[in-house]
């Protein structure tokens, strides 16, 4: 429930958009303030530190792009909240209008002095120093003052007042920027500067990446304490998502995530390449193989006719028969040939039934296509990431559940292959040295069976030498 003694104020902008409005003054509470505009606890905070005015219009488009596929994207992922200036100029006005392309998924506070800014149902600000709230931010604070600039103090209590962690950046900006920018770099916030977006920005990232003697104290104490991190702003966007929560706990599981699947995809594209490989050189060797075969017999016999046609018709048959003999030592090299090629395809088969790349390239396929449908049901909160189905979990808990088993079953299907292809290897292991032993069981036997038959053939012929030995002696005395 809103705290009783700051009630917020409802504001619907001529889009339809609808916001929360509370006006603060020093000494208020910034947990009673928070709790009042209904913003649930983030994971990280983004502060964007701009300027309103004097940004080059030329930049808008390429700044459009940095805001919506970067900032924006890696808030929603991140869970954090954005907090600007609040107002419908500059920077601010270029956030709002990411955050609703993106449908609205992050919050997005603004914080501006009170006295300076109109909105539907508010006071009118006399003067041509005024500027209207931005109707594509979710809340905003008011805070007491009528300079712009007196609601820096409120912005960082505010801030700090979330205790999570905390990214600046600073795009384009003047003097109030660099307090703002001075402010951060003393509460030792990471700040990341967008080269080229113009003016402070500009000097900061020179100074950083070129250091000089710094006269203005502010700058020297940004530009030497700081953890300044450039950005230019024609970089890449992946460059500028990967730099934005690069520490962030749900960051680190979704880039992980990422990586793991960039993993599985070019193993899979791999073993695809292997396995089609493998089948291409299997059909061309068994063909050349059969054509080398057919190509050896029928040239053999043409050129043995061809001989024996040198031989009975011309006179003096020596230069074609020496042709003739050594187009048939050539095709009789061939051969060779031949016995290389079924050994090279046997060798490739016994590469495919071991590792089986079809198998794993299929596993690695599907394992790749599960990790990818997790992470964009992740980042667009559907399915069960969606709030209706998070009850007991977190959003990130959820994730890493639905991940791990995928891993998992990728893990134990390959396995299961490897311990399979180990069991038919001690299989066939076994099974030759059966066969060895059984034939040298059989080499024995025979070998003893021979024996025992020449024995007994040698003691028949003593036995009968001996009886006819007798007979004659008995002959003899008779």
């Amino acid at each position: 429930m809103p705290d009783e003694t700051i009630q917020p104020q409802e504001i619907v902008f001529p889009n339809n958009n609808g916001a929360k409005l509370v006006t603060a003054s020093r000494g208020t509470p910034m947990a009673a303030l928070i709790k009042s505009l209904g913003i649930s606890q983030p994971k990280n905070l983004i502060l964007l530190i701009g300027g309103a005015d004097k940004l080059d219009e030329k930049l808008t488009s390429r700044l459009t792009q940095l805001f919506s596929r970067g900032i924006a994207r890696a808030a929603a992922d991140a869970e954090a909240l954005i907090i600007d200036g609040g107002t419908q100029a500059g920077v601010m006005q270029i956030m709002g209008q990411s955050i609703a392309d993106r449908g609205r998924k992050s919050s997005l506070l603004g914080v501006a002095p009170a006295g300076t800014v109109t909105y539907p149902g508010g006071p009118t600000i006399a003067g041509t120093d005024s500027a209207p709230l931005d109707p594509n931010h979710s809340h905003f604070i008011l805070a007491d003052g009528k300079e712009w600039g007196s609601e820096t103090e409120m912005l960082f209590e505010v801030a700090a007042a979330f205790d999570v962690p905390v990214l600046a950046i600073l795009v384009n900006g003047g003097a109030i920027a660099k307090d703002e920018l001075l402010q951060s770099v003393r509460r030792s916030w990471p700040v990341i500067v967008i080269k080229g977006s113009g003016r402070l920005a500009d000097q900061v990232a020179a100074l950083k990446e070129q250091p000089s003697p710094i006269e203005d104290p502010v700058l020297a104490e940004i530009v030497e304490e700081g953890d300044l991190r450039i950005f230019p702003i024609t970089g890449a966007l992946e460059d500028f998502e990967r730099m934005l929560f690069s520490q962030s706990p749900n960051i680190k599981l979704l880039h992980d995530a990422w990586q793991r699947f960039a993993t599985y995809d070019a193993n899979a594209v791999r073993l695809q390449n292997a396995f089609k490989n493998i089948q291409f050189w299997i059909l061309m060797l068994g063909l050349v193989a059969v054509f080398l075969v057919v190509f050896q017999k029928q040239g053999l016999e043409l050129v043995k006719r061809q001989q024996v046609k040198v031989l009975t018709e011309h006179s003096q048959p020596a230069d074609s028969a020496k042709f003739y003999q050594r187009l048939e030592n050539a095709l009789s090299r061939l051969r060779y040939l031949i016995i290389v090629i079924p050994i090279t395809t046997a060798i490739l088969l016994a590469y495919y039934n071991k590792f089986r790349p079809a198998n794993q390239w299929i596993l690695l396929r599907g394992s790749a296509e599960a990790i990818k449908r997790e992470i964009y049901r992740y980042r667009s909160r559907t399915g069960d990431y969606s709030k209706d189905r998070l009850t007991t979990n977190s959003r990130d808990d959820v994730f890493h559940e639905r991940l791990e088993p995928v891993s998992r079953r990728l893990m134990h299907t390959t396995s299961r292959y490897r311990r399979r292809w180990e069991a038919r290897k001690r299989r066939m292991t076994a099974t030759a040295s059966s066969r060895r032993r059984s034939t040298s069981t059989c080499a024995w036997e025979i070998s003893s069976i021979i024996t025992q038959r020449k024995r007994r053939s040698s003691k028949s012929r003593s036995s009968r030498c001996k009886s006819r030995s007798w007979s004659r002696a008995a002959r003899a005395r008779c």
